[in-house]
């Protein structure tokens, strides 16, 4: 008799405790698999854009920004896609290279200072070359422009000779990191390398000097009136970076213009850096971007870049981001802000399944 009432009574703990095991083993699996789930929910590249290129109209089309290369030429006309409806759009305009003996030492030119110069702005001068293609394991659209300008000097009919130039446009899919430390926005920024080479100098003592026309106008090429302009600078490492933030009661987005404060110079196989200065002169159809460069044998490169700045519906002031980022939309390290939401409730509830299971 009491052996039997033992087992009647062990029979039943035996069942509860297999019952519970059974709870313990389905739950760890549901666990598990919405650890899974949530991983695979994850987007396979992390902050990943969409780009292309039209050769019809030139135009780059990303998911932040829209250029579009007026007359095939470095005049770059700028939109973002939400204002594709729209006709308004912000223009950044290389125009021309000047050679000048700044005697003054103020950096700025001075007509009477000019000794040469090169147009940068006449038709069917550029050979144009565009390609998908990989940097450092992030995709990119390249369109280069490539020409070797002539150079005339002041007061002389005849050009005293020819410089390479080349503007080579770059819209990562990503976000890419430059050896300095900065950071290209994917999908948004247009980093543009510019390479002088050559040059045919008048003057062993003279200057270079890249100018840029900044307006507001239409997507059609036709340059309107002077934005307005607020200078600002980022510290990027050891560097400096200056942005010229351009603002328009036009239209609703805001555009920033940067370039770094230094050059990088080749020569024989030697790689020097030297200082950038600028200049800003506004008038009322357009602002006057003056880069000034030293004297350098060789080649000169500089990387400037256009960026789409977002714009805040409340309090209608552009700040970095996506052009109308949300919360959600926004970035955290390079991961979706929805996507660490997402993993942060799965291990929420993980915890309370895992707590309920013990009890």
């Amino acid at each position: 008799m009491n052996n039997s009432f033992t087992v009647l009574l062990i029979f039943p703990l035996e069942l509860i405790l297999i019952e519970r095991l059974n709870r313990c083993i389905k739950m760890k699996k549901l666990i598990a698999l919405l650890i899974i789930v949530s991983f695979l929910a994850m987007p396979t590249q992390i902050a990943s854009h969409d780009a292309r290129w039209n050769s019809k109209t030139g135009t780059i089309e990303a998911d932040g920004i829209i250029v579009r290369f007026f007359e095939m030429r470095p005049h770059y006309i700028v939109w973002v896609p939400e204002f594709n409806n729209t006709t308004t759009a912000y223009h950044i305009n290389f125009i021309r290279i000047v050679e000048f003996d700044d005697k003054d030492g103020d950096n700025a030119v001075d007509d009477s200072e000019v000794l040469a110069k090169a147009e940068l702005t006449a038709k069917d001068l550029w050979s144009v070359k565009a390609e998908n293609t990989t940097i450092d394991g992030v995709k990119a659209i390249v369109v280069s422009f490539e020409a070797n300008i002539s150079v005339f000097k002041t007061g002389m009919k005849g050009g005293i000779g020819q410089a390479y130039v080349a503007f080579i446009n770059k819209i990562f899919l990503e976000n890419y990191t430059l050896e300095n430390g900065y950071e290209i926005a994917g999908g948004r920024e247009l980093k543009i390398d510019i390479k002088i080479k050559d040059w045919p100098w008048v003057s062993e003592n003279s200057k270079l000097a890249l100018l840029v026309l900044i307006a507001v106008g239409d997507k059609e090429g036709h340059m309107e009136k002077a934005p307005e302009t607020h200078m600002h600078q980022i510290q990027v490492r050891e560097s400096n970076v200056r942005e010229l933030r351009l603002n328009s009661t036009d239209t609703k987005f805001q555009l920033a213009f940067r370039w770094e404060e230094q050059v990088r110079l080749q020569f024989e196989g030697n790689e020097t850096y030297a200082k950038v200065n600028h200049s800003i002169l506004a008038e009322e159809c357009d602002s006057i971007v003056t880069f000034v460069y030293p004297h350098f044998n060789g080649t000169l490169e500089h990387d400037p870049s256009i960026v789409a700045l977002e714009t805040e519906a409340t309090e209608g002031e552009a700040t970095e981001g996506g052009v109308g980022e949300g919360l959600l939309e926004q970035n955290v390290g390079g991961i979706p802000l929805i996507y660490l939401i997402a993993l942060f409730v799965v291990a929420i509830v993980s915890i309370v399944i895992v707590i309920k299971v013990k009890r």
